[in-house]
Protein backbone atom coordinates (compact mmCIF):
# COMPACT_ATOMS: atom_id res chain seq x y z
CA UNK A 1 0.00 0.00 0.00
CA UNK A 2 2.85 2.59 0.56
CA UNK A 3 4.44 1.91 -2.25
CA UNK A 4 0.96 2.62 -4.03
CA UNK A 5 0.94 5.60 -1.99
CA UNK A 6 4.74 6.95 -2.78
CA UNK A 7 4.19 6.16 -6.47
CA UNK A 8 0.53 8.14 -6.53
CA UNK A 9 2.02 11.21 -4.99
CA UNK A 10 5.10 11.28 -7.17
CA UNK A 11 2.63 10.92 -10.16
CA UNK A 12 1.19 13.82 -9.47
CA UNK A 13 3.94 15.86 -9.62
CA UNK A 14 4.72 14.29 -12.80
CA UNK A 15 1.58 14.89 -13.99
CA UNK A 16 1.68 18.40 -13.79
CA UNK A 17 5.59 19.19 -15.07
CA UNK A 18 4.15 17.06 -18.25
CA UNK A 19 1.46 19.30 -17.78
CA UNK A 20 3.61 22.54 -17.79
CA UNK A 21 5.82 21.17 -20.56
CA UNK A 22 2.91 20.69 -23.01
CA UNK A 23 1.70 24.38 -22.42
CA UNK A 24 3.98 26.70 -21.58
CA UNK A 25 3.04 29.52 -23.78
CA UNK A 26 -0.21 29.33 -22.05
CA UNK A 27 -1.27 30.93 -18.04
CA UNK A 28 0.52 28.59 -15.37
CA UNK A 29 -1.61 29.30 -12.34
CA UNK A 30 -0.80 28.12 -9.15
CA UNK A 31 -4.34 27.42 -8.46
CA UNK A 32 -4.50 25.20 -11.79
CA UNK A 33 -1.64 23.19 -11.28
CA UNK A 34 -3.01 22.23 -7.69
CA UNK A 35 -6.23 21.22 -9.02
CA UNK A 36 -4.68 19.38 -11.37
CA UNK A 37 -2.26 17.65 -9.05
CA UNK A 38 -6.16 16.89 -6.78
CA UNK A 39 -3.86 18.62 -3.52
CA UNK A 40 -5.27 21.82 -1.80
CA UNK A 41 -2.56 24.50 -3.40
CA UNK A 42 -0.95 24.70 -0.18
CA UNK A 43 0.06 21.43 0.26
CA UNK A 44 0.82 21.03 -3.46
CA UNK A 45 3.54 24.36 -3.09
CA UNK A 46 5.30 22.22 -0.49
CA UNK A 47 4.88 18.95 -2.12
CA UNK A 48 6.90 20.13 -5.19
CA UNK A 49 9.28 22.41 -3.67
CA UNK A 50 9.55 19.36 -1.37
CA UNK A 51 10.26 16.88 -4.71
CA UNK A 52 11.86 19.26 -7.42
CA UNK A 53 13.95 21.98 -5.09
CA UNK A 54 11.66 24.85 -6.14
CA UNK A 55 8.21 26.52 -6.62
CA UNK A 56 6.12 25.63 -9.02
CA UNK A 57 6.89 29.25 -10.61
CA UNK A 58 10.38 29.22 -10.49
CA UNK A 59 9.90 25.98 -12.46
CA UNK A 60 7.78 27.05 -14.92
CA UNK A 61 10.11 30.52 -14.96
CA UNK A 62 13.07 27.99 -15.53
CA UNK A 63 10.91 25.74 -18.36
CA UNK A 64 9.63 29.19 -19.91
CA UNK A 65 13.27 30.23 -19.83
CA UNK A 66 15.12 27.13 -20.97
CA UNK A 67 13.28 26.76 -24.26
CA UNK A 68 13.43 30.41 -25.08
CA UNK A 69 16.83 30.08 -25.20
CA UNK A 70 17.16 26.52 -27.08
CA UNK A 71 14.83 28.83 -29.83
CA UNK A 72 17.07 31.16 -29.83
CA UNK A 73 19.95 29.35 -30.74
CA UNK A 74 18.30 26.49 -32.92
CA UNK A 75 16.25 29.28 -35.07
CA UNK A 76 15.88 32.54 -36.56
CA UNK A 77 12.55 33.25 -35.21
CA UNK A 78 11.56 37.04 -33.31
CA UNK A 79 12.30 37.73 -30.50
CA UNK A 80 9.07 38.65 -30.03
CA UNK A 81 8.22 35.48 -31.43
CA UNK A 82 9.93 33.24 -29.36
CA UNK A 83 8.46 34.75 -26.19
CA UNK A 84 4.99 34.63 -26.64
CA UNK A 85 5.78 30.62 -27.74
CA UNK A 86 7.25 30.29 -24.38
CA UNK A 87 4.99 32.04 -22.10
CA UNK A 88 6.13 35.73 -21.96
CA UNK A 89 3.80 38.47 -22.57
CA UNK A 90 6.46 40.23 -24.87
CA UNK A 91 10.29 40.33 -26.08
CA UNK A 92 10.98 43.23 -22.93
CA UNK A 93 9.78 40.32 -20.44
CA UNK A 94 11.58 37.75 -21.94
CA UNK A 95 14.80 39.79 -22.20
CA UNK A 96 14.69 41.20 -18.41
CA UNK A 97 14.05 37.61 -17.74
CA UNK A 98 17.36 36.38 -19.54
CA UNK A 99 19.34 39.47 -18.37
CA UNK A 100 18.47 38.56 -14.65
CA UNK A 101 19.05 34.44 -14.87
CA UNK A 102 21.87 35.03 -17.45
CA UNK A 103 23.45 38.31 -17.80
CA UNK A 104 22.95 38.00 -21.37
CA UNK A 105 20.66 39.88 -23.90
CA UNK A 106 18.63 37.29 -26.72
CA UNK A 107 21.09 38.90 -28.93
CA UNK A 108 23.89 38.25 -27.33
CA UNK A 109 22.52 34.73 -26.47
CA UNK A 110 22.20 34.17 -30.36
CA UNK A 111 26.07 35.30 -31.04
CA UNK A 112 27.44 33.23 -28.08
CA UNK A 113 25.81 29.97 -29.76
CA UNK A 114 27.02 30.84 -33.10
CA UNK A 115 30.30 31.09 -31.81
CA UNK A 116 29.80 27.78 -30.12
CA UNK A 117 29.59 28.92 -26.46
CA UNK A 118 28.09 26.44 -24.16
CA UNK A 119 24.55 26.16 -23.10
CA UNK A 120 23.94 28.55 -20.38
CA UNK A 121 21.54 26.62 -17.99
CA UNK A 122 22.73 23.30 -16.00
CA UNK A 123 20.66 20.36 -16.10
CA UNK A 124 18.35 20.37 -13.62
CA UNK A 125 18.02 17.39 -11.36
CA UNK A 126 14.85 16.50 -8.91
CA UNK A 127 16.17 16.44 -5.24
CA UNK A 128 16.90 13.01 -3.97
CA UNK A 129 14.84 10.95 -1.22
CA UNK A 130 16.59 11.25 2.02
CA UNK A 131 17.49 7.57 3.24
CA UNK A 132 16.27 8.03 6.76
CA UNK A 133 12.86 8.88 5.53
CA UNK A 134 12.58 6.15 8.70
CA UNK A 135 13.61 9.07 11.37
CA UNK A 136 10.37 10.57 10.72
CA UNK A 137 7.82 9.33 12.62
CA UNK A 138 4.31 11.47 13.72
CA UNK A 139 2.03 11.31 15.98
CA UNK A 140 -1.87 11.39 14.85
CA UNK A 141 -4.04 13.34 16.84
CA UNK A 142 -7.35 14.84 16.81
CA UNK A 143 -7.43 18.76 17.31
CA UNK A 144 -10.96 20.21 18.70
CA UNK A 145 -12.18 23.32 17.35
CA UNK A 146 -10.24 26.66 18.58
CA UNK A 147 -10.10 30.08 19.00
CA UNK A 148 -7.27 32.42 17.97
CA UNK A 149 -6.46 35.59 18.89
CA UNK A 150 -4.67 36.34 14.89
CA UNK A 151 -2.24 39.15 13.89
CA UNK A 152 -0.60 38.49 10.02
CA UNK A 153 2.06 40.60 8.87
CA UNK A 154 3.45 40.75 5.20
CA UNK A 155 6.88 39.52 3.41
CA UNK A 156 8.91 36.62 2.63
CA UNK A 157 12.98 36.87 1.60
CA UNK A 158 15.59 34.97 0.70
CA UNK A 159 13.09 32.40 1.34
CA UNK A 160 12.34 33.75 5.35
CA UNK A 161 9.98 35.08 7.08
CA UNK A 162 11.63 35.45 10.21
CA UNK A 163 10.94 39.55 10.25
CA UNK A 164 7.23 38.87 10.13
CA UNK A 165 6.98 36.22 12.21
CA UNK A 166 9.00 38.26 14.91
CA UNK A 167 6.72 41.43 14.23
CA UNK A 168 3.66 39.36 14.31
CA UNK A 169 4.30 37.76 17.49
CA UNK A 170 5.48 41.36 19.02
CA UNK A 171 1.73 42.88 17.82
CA UNK A 172 0.38 40.09 20.00
CA UNK A 173 2.35 40.41 22.79
CA UNK A 174 1.56 43.69 23.01
CA UNK A 175 -1.63 43.43 22.67
CA UNK A 176 -1.75 41.20 26.31
CA UNK A 177 0.61 43.09 28.05
CA UNK A 178 -1.64 46.04 27.31
CA UNK A 179 -5.30 43.91 28.31
CA UNK A 180 -3.99 41.67 31.10
CA UNK A 181 -7.17 39.67 31.06
CA UNK A 182 -6.63 38.06 28.02
CA UNK A 183 -3.46 36.34 29.27
CA UNK A 184 -5.50 34.56 31.70
CA UNK A 185 -7.42 32.75 28.38
CA UNK A 186 -4.14 31.94 26.35
CA UNK A 187 -3.07 28.26 25.93
CA UNK A 188 -0.61 28.23 23.15
CA UNK A 189 0.99 29.59 20.74
CA UNK A 190 1.02 28.44 17.08
CA UNK A 191 1.32 30.00 12.99
CA UNK A 192 0.05 29.41 9.70
CA UNK A 193 0.07 30.99 6.12
CA UNK A 194 -3.61 31.76 4.03
CA UNK A 195 -1.39 30.77 0.89
CA UNK A 196 2.34 29.75 0.08
CA UNK A 197 4.71 31.88 -1.43
CA UNK A 198 5.36 32.82 -4.89
CA UNK A 199 8.61 32.65 -4.72
CA UNK A 200 11.91 33.03 -2.48
CA UNK A 201 11.02 37.02 -2.09
CA UNK A 202 7.69 37.36 -1.58
CA UNK A 203 6.32 41.12 -0.24
CA UNK A 204 2.73 40.03 -0.42
CA UNK A 205 3.17 36.13 1.73
CA UNK A 206 0.76 36.71 4.92
CA UNK A 207 2.38 35.14 7.82
CA UNK A 208 -0.01 35.01 10.35
CA UNK A 209 1.26 34.60 14.44
CA UNK A 210 -1.87 33.55 17.09
CA UNK A 211 -2.43 33.02 20.42
CA UNK A 212 -4.62 29.98 21.21
CA UNK A 213 -7.53 31.21 23.51
CA UNK A 214 -10.16 29.32 25.72
CA UNK A 215 -13.34 31.28 25.87
CA UNK A 216 -11.76 35.48 25.30
CA UNK A 217 -13.97 38.20 26.15
CA UNK A 218 -14.99 40.53 23.20
CA UNK A 219 -12.30 42.31 21.33
CA UNK A 220 -11.91 46.14 21.95
CA UNK A 221 -13.04 48.12 19.25
CA UNK A 222 -10.46 49.61 16.54
CA UNK A 223 -7.81 46.54 17.25
CA UNK A 224 -6.09 45.30 14.31
CA UNK A 225 -6.24 41.85 15.51
CA UNK A 226 -8.91 39.38 15.01
CA UNK A 227 -10.70 35.94 16.54
CA UNK A 228 -11.25 33.03 14.37
CA UNK A 229 -11.80 29.64 14.34
CA UNK A 230 -9.29 26.87 13.59
CA UNK A 231 -11.26 24.17 12.71
CA UNK A 232 -10.97 20.44 14.52
CA UNK A 233 -8.93 17.83 12.15
CA UNK A 234 -7.32 15.21 12.76
CA UNK A 235 -3.35 15.69 12.06
CA UNK A 236 -0.18 13.70 11.53
CA UNK A 237 1.84 15.74 14.27
CA UNK A 238 5.68 15.93 13.83
CA UNK A 239 8.03 17.31 16.48
CA UNK A 240 11.12 19.48 15.78
CA UNK A 241 13.75 20.16 17.93
CA UNK A 242 16.01 23.48 17.30
CA UNK A 243 16.38 26.97 15.94
CA UNK A 244 12.93 28.14 14.20
CA UNK A 245 15.40 29.01 10.70
CA UNK A 246 15.46 25.31 10.64
CA UNK A 247 12.15 24.06 10.23
CA UNK A 248 12.19 24.36 6.67
CA UNK A 249 14.14 20.98 6.83
CA UNK A 250 11.70 19.32 8.85
CA UNK A 251 9.08 21.01 6.26
CA UNK A 252 11.40 19.36 3.56
CA UNK A 253 11.39 16.16 4.64
CA UNK A 254 7.33 15.43 6.08
CA UNK A 255 6.35 16.40 2.09
CA UNK A 256 9.17 14.60 0.32
CA UNK A 257 9.65 11.46 2.43
CA UNK A 258 7.40 10.66 4.54
CA UNK A 259 3.86 11.58 3.10
CA UNK A 260 4.56 9.85 -0.51
CA UNK A 261 5.21 6.67 1.64
CA UNK A 262 2.47 7.46 4.00
CA UNK A 263 -1.02 5.51 4.04
CA UNK A 264 -2.43 8.53 4.57
CA UNK A 265 -4.69 11.00 2.58
CA UNK A 266 -4.18 15.15 2.90
CA UNK A 267 -6.97 17.47 4.07
CA UNK A 268 -7.77 20.00 2.28
CA UNK A 269 -6.96 22.51 5.19
CA UNK A 270 -3.47 24.36 5.52
CA UNK A 271 -0.98 23.05 8.31
CA UNK A 272 0.39 25.23 10.98
CA UNK A 273 3.31 25.13 13.80
CA UNK A 274 2.43 25.16 16.95
CA UNK A 275 5.42 26.27 19.47
CA UNK A 276 5.48 24.56 22.40
CA UNK A 277 8.23 26.86 24.33
CA UNK A 278 9.64 30.17 24.12
CA UNK A 279 12.66 31.67 22.72
CA UNK A 280 12.18 34.08 25.80
CA UNK A 281 12.78 30.96 28.15
CA UNK A 282 15.40 28.65 25.87
CA UNK A 283 17.85 28.52 23.92
CA UNK A 284 17.46 28.35 20.23
CA UNK A 285 18.83 24.77 20.35
CA UNK A 286 16.22 23.91 22.62
CA UNK A 287 13.17 25.10 21.14
CA UNK A 288 10.29 22.70 20.30
CA UNK A 289 7.72 22.60 17.62
CA UNK A 290 4.92 21.05 16.87
CA UNK A 291 4.53 20.75 12.69
CA UNK A 292 0.46 19.47 12.34
CA UNK A 293 -0.30 18.52 9.15
CA UNK A 294 -4.37 17.74 8.73
CA UNK A 295 -5.00 14.40 7.32
CA UNK A 296 -7.46 11.64 7.17
CA UNK A 297 -7.14 8.72 8.61
CA UNK A 298 -5.44 5.84 9.32
CA UNK A 299 -7.83 5.63 12.36
CA UNK A 300 -6.18 6.70 15.92
CA UNK A 301 -6.36 3.56 18.58
CA UNK A 302 -8.15 4.84 21.48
Amino acid sequence: MRKITELSYRGRINRVTAHIEAHLAEPLTGDSLAELAALSRFHFHRMFCAMLGETPAQYVQRRRLHRAVDRLRGSQASVTAIALECGFDSAHALGKALRRSTGMSATALRLAAREGAAHPFRVFRPQPARKDRHMLQPQFKDFPSRTILVATEFGIFDNDAGAAARRAIQRLEQFVDAHPVWRDHMRGCLAYSSRPPEGPNDPDFPFNAAFIMDAPPLLPDGSDLRLETLPGTRCAVFRHIGPYRTLWQTWQAIYRDWLPSADVKLRHQQPWEEYMNSPHDVPPAELVTEICVPVEGPQIQS
